[in-house]
């Protein structure tokens, strides 16, 4: 770290540079700067024939296409699957204006909270 990224190389296995190309400058801090990151960079190549390019993505790597990624939130938006919010978990939850509830598995209103500190305030 502690260096500007401004162009990028892609190397094959032999350790050849096969591509070249400017990006967008960004800065790789160091450690010792308080923000050290990983940084990803994807380069587009344009060839001229792809009869001898094979491409390899490792087992880590998650690819999806925008459409695949539209079509699942549209999927899932229709569906009533959509987990409740409880004490230990996210999800969705139900308002409630009641003041004297114990029920944990509803919110509190903005109004709720008010008239709740409003009568606290008045016995203090």
């Amino acid at each position: 770290g502690g260096f500007w990224l401004r162009e990028m190389g892609l190397y094959d296995e032999a350790g050849t540079l096969i591509a070249v190309s400017n990006m967008a400058e960004s800065y790789k801090p160091k450690l010792e700067e308080g923000s050290g990151r990983t940084q990803t960079l994807r380069m587009i190549l344009i060839v001229s024939s792809t009869e001898a390019i094979q491409v390899i993505a490792g087992g880590d790597t998650v690819l999806a296409t925008k459409d695949f990624v539209a079509d699942a939130i549209a999927v899932h938006e229709k569906t009533r699957n959509h987990p409740d919010a409880s004490t230990t978990a996210k999800g969705l939850v139900q308002l409630s204006s009641a003041t004297t509830s114990t029920d944990e598995t509803k919110a509190s209103t903005p109004k709720a909270l008010k008239t709740v500190s409003d009568a606290s305030m008045k016995k203090a």
